[in-house]
């Protein structure tokens, strides 16, 4: 145990992340309108392209796979994958490669 932790003490970090992604999208296409569409039915009645464009960042998963599906919009690319078996659901939508290392801060590290 390093010098100067108390065994039986947890510690709790906050930490804040800041990534920047790159989505990609034709406003213009059948499968940005489909998706659009199921994002109004199903998640935000009077929501606008920029508060599904939101939801689509908050819950897409950049874990490397290919794709990633959000509920109730459809399969997001990641970098430029959606699997074959998944592509009549596609979105339109590609997220691009974070261009830099992410900010990191730890905004507390205390014991609790």
């Amino acid at each position: 145990m390093p010098p100067g932790i108390k065994k039986s003490r947890n510690r709790k970090v906050v930490i804040e992340l800041h990534l920047t992604y790159e989505m990609v999208y034709n406003i213009n296409s059948k499968e940005f309108g489909d998706a659009y569409a199921s994002y109004r039915d199903n998640i935000n009645k009077k929501g606008t392209i920029d508060d599904m464009l939101i939801h689509v960042a908050h819950n897409v998963q950049l874990d490397g796979g290919p794709g990633s599906h959000v509920d109730s919009v459809g399969w997001v690319s990641v970098r430029g994958l959606v699997p074959d078996k998944y592509k009549d659901q596609y979105t339109g939508i590609d997220f691009k490669a974070a261009p830099s290392a992410p900010d990191i801060d730890i905004i507390s590290n205390d014991y609790i």
